[in-house]
């Protein structure tokens, strides 16, 4: 069997079977055979084609075309062919994800992007679910597989495509248009920036947005836009400074500049809806005992103000909201001894993190609010608590200003975020009560 190395790169954590052991992911294993056997299977398909009329297409068992093309140990150019599609998931199953939406074009219908998946097992504890790609992510390769494999697929599927009528999307019922763009666009009680020039890690996968729907028509855009960007709150997750790469991503002293120009680049008419902005802060989790925590020797990046742009381009700002993520690994006692090292570190860089944005934060008279679910593990102790808040500077200087903090619940917050809330509430107002 020919391999190369992209095989061997893959992110599953599985266990390595015996030498006499046969593997049971060898079927998910995109190999120059699989190439291959994907380019017979093109070839099959498109000599099924020319040989019949196009107006009997629809007629032909195209399935039963693709069991009867069988591997062969190698076929010519099949490394073109691997290179060409070897970054979708589950490549090998293009001829059937191509038969199903030429299938559907031959009745006169715009064809779907229902995904082909399956479930596999590797031991009876670890299964997983693999999908191929969706006809959509196969359409702009079909020119250049035609060119590899001698085919003109592309020329079917078009001329085929180019019978279908518009579908009249505007007529759908208004809850019918509603759950399609919940299926393009979910729906979260919050608006998320995200850095395009730092793309999110696998660690970091959220639900899909695709916004091209924005560009059809002005009612669309419309409606779209009441549908997402209706809300209050846009969240901004800042980590002051990242070595760790899932964190790259995230509002820091290496991405600040391309924030506040992602939310300045949001139109007007977006922008006015956004009441509250919420920072949560996400520190690296991956220091060890006897290395530095972050310092403030950094005084020329604490005085750059990107964050006080992001709020001047909401014009109707009122409240910051600074919210703490959960932690799962580490644990602190009541009175704040025997914290492991990890944790120690944690709220090292937590503190780094929390004064970098409040360095940062406009003097203009907005509101800032605290979301302290998460901001310690041991809350019982409502005196350790107070010892721990009052170091932070900002929420120092404003309970002795204010006589107290604004609390207010996050917009991401989960169901288990809200009853750890109701449980630790009176030790958290206890606690930030001015003495």
């Amino acid at each position: 069997m020919i391999v190369t190395i992209d095989n061997y790169r893959c992110a599953l954590d599985r266990a390595v079977p015996s030498n006499n052991e046969p593997s049971q992911l060898d079927d998910l294993k995109f190999t120059v055979v699989s190439a291959g056997h994907l380019k017979l299977k093109l070839q099959a398909l498109n000599s099924a084609l020319a040989h019949t009329p196009p107006a009997q297409h629809h007629r032909l068992r195209l399935d039963d075309t693709l069991q009867g093309a069988l591997p062969r140990t190698y076929i010519n150019r099949s490394e073109e062919v691997y290179f060409l599609v070897k970054s979708l998931p589950w490549p090998s199953m293009i001829p059937e994800v191509f038969v199903k939406a030429y299938g559907e074009v031959l009745q006169s219908r715009p064809f779907t992007n229902t995904c082909i998946s399956t479930i596999k097992k590797h031991t009876p504890e670890f299964t997983w679910r693999v999908s191929a790609p969706t006809f959509s992510g196969i359409r702009p390769l079909l020119p250049e597989l035609d060119a590899l494999c001698n085919t003109t697929l592309n020329d079917y599927f078009q001329r085929a495509d180019e019978k279908v009528k518009p579908f009249a999307f505007m007529h759908l019922p208004t809850e019918l248009r509603l759950q399609v763009y919940e299926y393009l666009v979910p729906a979260q009680a919050f608006v998320q920036v995200y850095s395009n020039e730092h793309p999110r890690s696998d660690f970091q996968k959220r639900l899909p947005e695709r916004l091209e729907i924005l560009r059809i028509c002005t009612a669309l855009h419309d409606e779209t836009i009441k549908h997402f960007f209706d809300k209050p709150t846009l969240l901004i997750e800042a980590c002051g400074k990242a070595r760790n790469p899932r964190n790259r991503a995230l509002f820091r002293t290496e991405t600040a500049s391309e924030y506040a120009g992602l939310v300045a680049s949001i139109s007007l008419k977006v922008r006015t809806k956004f009441t509250r902005l919420e920072i949560r802060i996400v520190p690296d989790l991956i220091s060890t005992v006897g290395e530095q925590s972050h310092t403030h020797d950094t005084h020329e990046q604490l005085d750059i103000s990107p964050l006080q742009n992001i709020c001047a381009a909401l014009p109707n700002l009122e409240t910051v909201l600074i919210s703490f993520p959960k932690i799962d690994d580490g644990v602190v006692t009541a009175g704040g001894m025997r914290m492991r090292p990890l944790v120690w570190s944690y709220y090292n860089n937590q503190k780094f993190a929390l004064e970098w944005v409040c360095a940062q934060l406009p003097n203009d008279g907005l509101k800032i609010a605290w979301d302290l679910t998460h901001f310690r593990h041991s809350i019982e102790d409502a005196s350790y608590l107070r010892e721990e808040i009052v170091s932070e500077r900002m929420m120092r200087e404003l309970i002795e200003r204010d006589g107290s903090l604004e609390l207010a619940q996050s917009a991401a917050a989960t169901w288990e975020d809200l009853q750890r809330w109701s449980e630790i509430r009176y030790v958290i107002l206890e606690a930030v009560k001015q003495r």
